[in-house]
Order: structure tokens, then C-alpha cells, then sequence
């Protein structure tokens, strides 16, 4: 049964941090390069070993195209996950993100593993 577009909402008060659930087909190219932007400035930075073409010491980025192609790989079985705060104007401002996709494979169980605060299911065999 196809997915209904839906974006969920919770904001906690007095804090004011907002909680988006945004189904996989429903991700905007705008999402995705505001994750993209939040992983380059907030995850990790390569090694001294980092092989070419990584520079050592340079922060890892993501761009928007590969975290839709690795995060998002399967739409209708994914999900986005947003924590934002408003900024002065009350636009949001996303502070957290976590992406999910959820596999079923016969005889096994769903097996998931967390990649620098990305949630990704294991490809099919």
C-alpha cells in the first residue's frame, strides 16, 4: 500500500524545538542540502592515513546527491528525521537529523547500524 505524502510535527515547549518524520518521497532538495550542510560542519574530520584523493585534516562532507543516493536509497522504505529551533526571523533551523530505511528480508531479522548519527538498513543481498 503506497505511502500517503505526510510531515509530522512535534514541537516541545518552552524550548521550542521542532521534530519533523518526513516520509522518504516526501524529501525536498532544500532537506537535503541543509543536512548536507550540518553533516560538513559537524562530523567528523579525516585522518592522518586518509587515502587520495581525502586530504587529511579536512572535515568529511556529504553532498545532498549522495546523502539522498545513500541515505535515501530506498523512498518509499526511508524515512528523515529533523530536529530543529527557530532562528530570529522563524525560519528553522535544523540542529540534528537522523535518516532510517527499514528492510524486511525473508528468514532475517531487520538489521540496521548507525553511521555517524545516519541510520541505514544493510543493502539486500
Amino acid at each position: 500500500m503506497p505511502r500517503t505524502s505526510t510531515v509530522r510535527t512535534i514541537t516541545i515547549y518552552p524550548s521550542g524545538i521542532n521534530y519533523k518524520l518526513i516520509n522518504g518521497s516526501d524529501i525536498t532538495d532544500e532537506q537535503l542540502t541543509e543536512c548536507a550542510q550540518l553533516f560538513a560542519q559537524n562530523y567528523g574530520i579525516w585522518s592522518d592515513d586518509a587515502p587520495p584523493p581525502l586530504k587529511p585534516g579536512t572535515r568529511v562532507n556529504m553532498t545532498p546527491k549522495r546523502l539522498r543516493e545513500q541515505c535515501v536509497g530506498d523512498p518509499a522504505q526511508s524515512v528523515l528525521a529533523l530536529c530543529s529551533v527557530p532562528d530570529d526571523e522563524g525560519k528553522d533551523t535544523i540542529i540534528g537529523q537522523a535518516f532510517a530505511t527499514a528492510r524486511i528480508f525473508v528468514g532475517l531479522p531487520n538489521l540496521s547500524f548507525p553511521l555517524n548519527g545516519v541510520k541505514k538498513a544493510l543493502p539486500p543481498p
